[in-house]
């Protein structure tokens, strides 16, 4: 939370002088509440990896982001993103799934899930950014949960030119149909999929590693 100051300029004018000045000093008292900190981590075991990258130069290989506007197949299912969606979906076939293409193999991988802890039902902007090392350029693509406060109501939003704004959930966050995530207070999670693109020429049978960003403010 950031608050400006701004300057405020005031002419000057000449005015009657006057032989009586009167001031009053007076002290103000104000009241302010602190916010928890917000912070993102990769969910232990939830690695995101991408395979079957070919090693010329050019290529690109796009695993199906894992939400639910790609369809129930590539859907990391309600219980591993901890929602209560309208529609319990359980995880899809082909979650992972990386589509074979002229310069990809179409090896599945393994999507990559990070969790956002913050205050109790707080709204939040996530925020991905590219990243490139090694020759390789990723762009992260997925969605986030979305938490209404109530029963059964939260969704995964998809990412919007890279953003979204979301609400954490809250106390009152409840789960009442069966395959259904549960909620936790203060958190949500963001399952992602995403785009390699190479550079140069790669080596094969090598793991590379590529570093990018996930932002998360009030």
């Amino acid at each position: 939370m950031k608050i400006t100051l701004k300057k405020l300029v005031v002419g000057a004018a000449l005015l009657p002088i006057c032989t009586s000045v009167f001031a009053i000093d007076e002290t103000i008292t104000g009241s302010f509440k602190t916010i928890k900190d917000v912070t993102v981590s990769q969910v232990v075991g939830e690695e995101l990896v991408i395979n079957g990258l070919y090693l010329t130069n050019t290529a690109t290989c796009t695993m199906t982001p894992p939400d639910t506007a790609d369809g129930a197949s590539v859907w990391v299912g309600d219980t591993k993103m901890k929602l209560a969606t309208a529609l319990p979906s359980t995880a899809g076939a082909s979650v992972g799934a990386t589509p074979a293409a002229a310069s990809c193999a179409g090896v599945a991988g393994t999507i990559g899930i990070y969790e956002i802890d913050g205050a109790s039902g707080a709204e939040v902007t996530v925020t991905l950014t590219a990243g490139t090392a090694s020759g390789i350029t990723f762009t992260p693509d997925g969605c986030v949960g979305d938490y209404d406060g109530g029963v059964d109501n939260d969704a995964c939003t998809t990412f919007t030119a890279g953003s979204a704004t979301i609400n954490l959930a809250n106390a009152t966050d409840e789960t009442v149909s069966a395959t259904e995530g549960q909620p936790e207070e203060g958190k949500a999670r963001i399952a992602l999929g995403g785009t390699v693109a190479t550079t140069i020429g790669l080596t094969a049978a090598t793991p590379y590693t590529v570093p990018f960003d996930i932002s998360v403010t009030y």
